[in-house]
This record gives structure tokens, C-alpha cells and sequence, in this order.
């Protein structure tokens, strides 16, 4: 089964530099990479020039960073069965991937047992799940924060059941959560507005997000800058 390991980056190239071998490492095969960018500077296209191994597309009409967005962007883009979200800042045990894809089938999201600061998001989903819920949350763009328990109380909602992993299969690249915000419309953390939002979305429906759009964002606007498999030895 393919898994489409899936990752947004707005400004910090170097963060994916550094956590990039550690994904390239992975022990299940086969797994494919896709990038969604954005920021004004030329950073995706050296990427290419280096030979970047894997989809890379990028948003072009991006006024702030926009992670539930973007992810659902990369999906789109996605073709693997199974689909992992993982920060540009996490580095990967090299068997993390195929911890969870050899187990699959006693369960549809695999997500970490238990609370650790910064890699909180990273997990795996099917597809069939994260299609019926569809995807995340773009009304909780505005800021960063709690975008990832949302998908998670609604995979479950839809009868996608969990499977833990241990947080010692994934380091956080440290960095404060001024620089986490930096790129969002709202710059700090009002998890009481995101809880309104969230019982409100689940009030249209238990499970299905996106059917009423909160925020005033534009529909991204995608320029593809590599769909093929590139050279296999960029950041290695």
C-alpha cells in the first residue's frame, strides 16, 4: 500500500533541510513525498534545482499561512491510500511509517499516545476516513492551535478508530511559539474562539467539516512545480 507522506512549509527551508534525511530513511516502502509551499521567496525552486525526490506544488495567492488549507491541499495532490501529516520540523524514527502501516488494519488513524509539545500533529490517516470527514478544518486558519484535536475527535466521530505510538518515535525541532505564529493572521494562541468555532462546525454536522466557510480567505490558487520522482539524492 502507498503511503503519501504530506508536509507544508512557509519559510523554513532550513527546518526541512535538516528533517529530510530522517524521512528519507524510512523502512516502508513504498511512500511517496508531497510538498505544499508558499512565501515569496525562491526556496521551492532551488529545491527542484537540487533535485528534490517527490510533488511539490506551491500557493501563489497566500496573504498568511493557512496550515489546515494547505494540508488538505496536499492531499488533493496525494495518491497513497494512507496519508501522513507531519510538521516540516519533526524528525521521524526511520521506523515510525511502518510501525503503523504494518498494523493498519486495526486502525484508521494513528496518532501519539500521549501529549508531547510540538509533534502533537504529526499522524497517519486513511484515506477513506479523512475523505469522509472531509479533511481539516479550514475555518481554524486564522491562528495556530488545536486544528490537529479537531480532526482527530471527528475521524473518530466517523468511526475511524485510533492507534497510539510512543513519542519517542518523532523529535521536534524546537523553535517559540512567536515563530509558530508568526505567519498567521492572528498572532497568538485564543484556544477559547477555536472551541467556539469547532462545537459550532460540529453543530452543522458530527463529523463533515467545511460545509459553512468562516474565514474570509481566498481559495488557494495551485502552480505544480514537480509532480514526478526526482533524483533520489537531494538532502542526503
Amino acid at each position: 500500500m502507498l503511503l503519501s507522506l504530506i508536509t507544508v512549509c512557509h519559510g523554513r527551508w532550513e527546518y526541512l533541510r535538516r528533517v529530510w534525511p530522517s524521512w528519507r530513511a524510512q523502512t516502508w516502502s513504498p511512500i511517496e513525498f508531497v510538498v505544499v509551499a508558499a512565501g515569496p521567496d525562491d526556496s521551492p525552486l532551488q529545491l527542484l534545482r537540487e533535485g528534490f525526490p517527490g510533488k511539490l506544488v506551491r500557493v501563489t495567492n497566500a496573504p498568511y499561512f493557512q496550515l489546515s488549507a494547505w494540508r488538505n491541499v496536499g492531499a488533493r495532490y496525494a495518491c497513497g491510500e494512507w496519508l501522513a501529516f507531519v510538521d516540516c520540523d519533526i524528525l521521524l524514527h526511520p521506523d515510525w511509517a511502518r510501525k503503523w502501516m504494518e498494523q493498519c488494519g486495526s486502525g484508521e488513524l494513528f496518532r501519539l499516545a500521549h501529549f508531547q509539545k510540538g509533534v502533537v500533529g504529526t499522524c497517519g490517516v486513511a484515506r477513506w476516513v479523512y475523505e469522509k470527514v472531509r479533511g481539516y478544518n479550514e475555518n481554524m486558519d486564522e491562528q495556530w492551535g488545536l486544528e490537529d484535536y479537531d480532526f482527530y475527535r471527528r475521524v473518530e466521530a466517523a468511526g475511524g478508530r485510533v492507534q497510539g505510538y510512543r513519542g519517542d518515535y518523532l523529535t521536534h525541532l524546537h523553535h517559540s511559539d512567536a515563530a509558530r505564529a508568526e505567519n498567521m493572521r492572528i498572532k497568538v494562541l485564543d484556544q477559547r474562539n477555536l472551541r467556539k468555532i469547532e462545537r459550532e462546525d460540529r453543530a452543522v454536522h458530527a463529523w463533515e467539516t467545511n460545509r459553512r466557510r468562516r474565514c474570509d480567505f481566498p481559495a488557494p490558487r495551485i502552480e505544480v512545480l514537480s509532480s514526478e520522482t526526482g533524483a533520489a539524492s537531494w538532502g542526503v
